[in-house]
């Protein structure tokens, strides 16, 4: 065991003691952080830079630890410190305080051998498969959270904690992924479509909003106005369907009101019988227009009834707009 001498404040050399006794001289007072102490074999240092000594100052003074909610705890002796990063609750990276200085356990507690960390659930370790099937890892839960939200890991990936089973990566609570992006210029090109066929779409449904019926229609076709009736036929984009003369069904009124937009051309011949007549012009019509679609007009006279009759506006094949004079 070394024995030791300290220069006491007269400068005189007292000694030798053991380490037991100098560190209990240390505790007292009597020995401070600039004592000069001296080994058996001459070497001389400070007492502040001999381990295992506890100066007086440490022990009388206040101390703060603030803990992982940032709390402050206290007031305390140093050895209670000591204690508590023994214990574990004190770890090298927590926060301590004296005289409002702070600074970290490490750099205060140097001697103390501090208590080993419990793994926080991060820790883990997990495993994914790539789309080859591969099995990558292990890694901790902080990168497979990284992962995630780089789009390296989907909703669908499958993931595995070391000795576990495998789940789906949406599965897992906690993980945040990215949003997929177009994988080549053909997806972008759909995606382009989709966005232009909605545009169109809602200016189709605000037109039909503001114009729920269509103003009176022409007026009684004369000269080469109308076309001649023949067989019916499915309206196509690029073919209109052929109508014949037929007597509109009872209660032409009620049938009437049953017509709704959207309904195709087939739909209306089955619940009031076919046209009389097609309009060959819609020139006094406004419709909003959409390159390549088709509008027409259909007339149905209702029999023994002058003048009564109800017309239906087509828009690619399905009703836009209705108007009737004298059903009853």
């Amino acid at each position: 065991m070394t024995n030791w001498y300290y220069y006491n404040t007269n400068d005189e050399k007292v000694g030798p003691i053991t380490q037991r006794e100098l560190r209990d001289l240390s505790a007292k007072g009597v020995v401070t952080r600039q004592t000069l102490l001296e080994t058996e074999d001459g070497r001389k240092s400070p007492a502040e830079q001999v381990r295992g000594l506890i100066f007086l100052d440490y022990v009388s003074l206040v101390w703060y630890y603030y803990d992982a909610k940032a709390r402050k705890i206290g007031p305390m002796s140093f050895p209670s410190l000591q204690s508590l990063a023994e214990q574990g609750v004190i770890i090298a990276e927590t926060v301590v305080e004296k005289d409002d200085v702070r600074t970290t356990a490490a750099k205060v507690l140097n001697d103390i051998k501090f208590a080993e960390p419990v793994p926080p659930p991060e820790s883990l370790n997990w495993f994914y498969y790539d789309t080859t099937g591969q099995k990558t890892g292990p890694m901790s839960f902080t990168v497979l959270k990284s992962l995630a939200a780089q789009g390296v890991i989907t909703r669908k990936t499958a993931c595995e904690p070391k000795d576990g089973e495998a789940v789906f990566a949406g599965d897992i609570g906690g993980l945040k992924f990215a949003k997929p992006l177009p994988s080549n210029k053909t997806d972008v090109v759909s995606l382009v479509f989709i966005v232009v066929f909605f545009i169109a779409l809602i200016g189709v449904i605000i037109y039909i909003n503001q114009n729920p019926v269509i103003p009176p229609l022409l007026p009684e076709p004369v000269g080469n106005n109308t076309e001649p009736l023949d067989t019916p036929s499915v309206l196509t984009p690029s073919t209109s369907p052929a109508v014949t003369s037929a007597e509109p069904a009872a209660h032409t009124l009620e049938l009437y009101e049953k017509i709704d937009a959207g309904m195709n051309y087939d739909d209306v011949v089955v619940l009031v019988g076919e046209p009389s007549r097609k309009m060959k012009d819609s020139h006094n019509i406004e419709v909003a227009s959409v390159p390549g679609s088709r509008t027409e007009i259909y007339r149905w006279e209702v029999k023994d009834s002058a003048g009564a009759y109800f017309e239906v506006l087509f828009h690619d094949n399905e009703v836009l707009a209705k108007n009737q004079t004298g059903l009853k």
